[in-house]
């Protein structure tokens, strides 16, 4: 089976996120293990650990990610045994956060970098990829809330220019900080930004504002991860003005921002590929 990867969706015939019992045909030749303390089922690829070349990962009978060894293509190439440097070119995408490394059973040092616009973790030795961990949305999607977008209108159940108080229940799980302008933030994830999946900036007791980092969806499609050509094409709107350079990162390209004020949106990229969008309401725009 060659394992082709649709970030999100699919390695190989298996589709991230479907019930399992589509595949009962195919994983009759797998090695099952039963359910652990955490209500997961594993089905092995062979129950030899040097010729098992993958595994699947089920909860609530859905399949929730596919542990590779020996192959993941993309764009015609195998991610499995390319630098971390090669690997970010060809996915054109980056890690989030900090790299945490790990030792083996052997004292070996190995690292592991989470890929999340993909929906991939890569663990790497001797900075060559190893294995990867492909999963679907589900398994970012902490918040039970859908994060789908209506332009200048809502993200998800949060109205823009809404009173936060009317959502005071919903973000009982949020993280509280005050922002740098002297505004109010909600954060669902982390207090670091950018390992969390949004947040909400609010002034004056409206939300304003709404930072997305893993998901927003348009169309049934998540913009995050997309390139600026498909997103303009899915959103059927453009850019306006300059793109500004945002240069950060050491050692590694600037990021890219994008206004597009037709649909109340402001878009970064990085290794050409989309890493935040910022929704603004009309308000947020009144005053320009």
């Amino acid at each position: 089976m060659e394992m082709t990867f649709i970030p999100f969706t699919s390695v190989g015939l298996f589709k991230l996120d479907d019930d399992v019992e589509n595949y009962t045909k195919i994983l009759s030749k797998y090695f099952h293990t039963q359910t652990d303390e955490c209500g997961d089922d594993y089905y092995h690829k062979s129950d030899k650990f040097d010729q098992n070349t993958h595994f699947l990962k089920v909860k609530n009978g859905k399949i929730r990610s596919i542990y590779c060894y020996e192959s993941v293509i993309f764009n015609n190439v195998n991610l499995i045994g390319l630098t971390l440097n090669d690997f970010k070119k060809i996915t054109q995408s980056n890690f989030m956060g900090e790299a945490y490394e790990m030792k083996d059973r052997d004292g070996k040092i190995k690292y592991i970098y989470d890929f999340d616009c993909l929906g991939l973790q890569i663990r790497t030795y001797q900075n060559k990829v190893i294995d990867i961990i492909v999963s679907g949305l589900w398994t970012y999607e902490q918040n039970p809330i859908k994060m789908n977008f209506v332009p200048f209108e809502q993200v998800g159940i949060f109205k823009l220019d809404d009173d936060v108080e009317k959502y005071s229940d919903n973000l009982l799980n949020y993280i509280y900080k005050k922002g740098y302008f002297n505004n109010d933030e909600y954060h669902f994830g982390d207090n670091d930004i950018k390992k969390n999946s949004h947040f909400l900036s609010i002034q004056d007791g409206k939300i304003r504002t709404i930072f997305c980092y893993k998901e927003l969806i348009y169309k049934n499609i998540n913009l995050i991860g997309l390139t600026i050509d498909e997103f303009k094409k899915i959103t059927q709107s453009d850019y306006v003005g300059e793109v500004d350079v945002i240069d950060f990162h050491e050692d590694e390209p600037p990021e890219y921002v994008y206004e597009f004020e037709e649909i109340g949106a402001q878009v970064w990229t990085h290794y050409d590929r989309i890493v935040t969008i910022i929704v603004s309401g009309h308000w947020s725009y009144e005053d320009d």
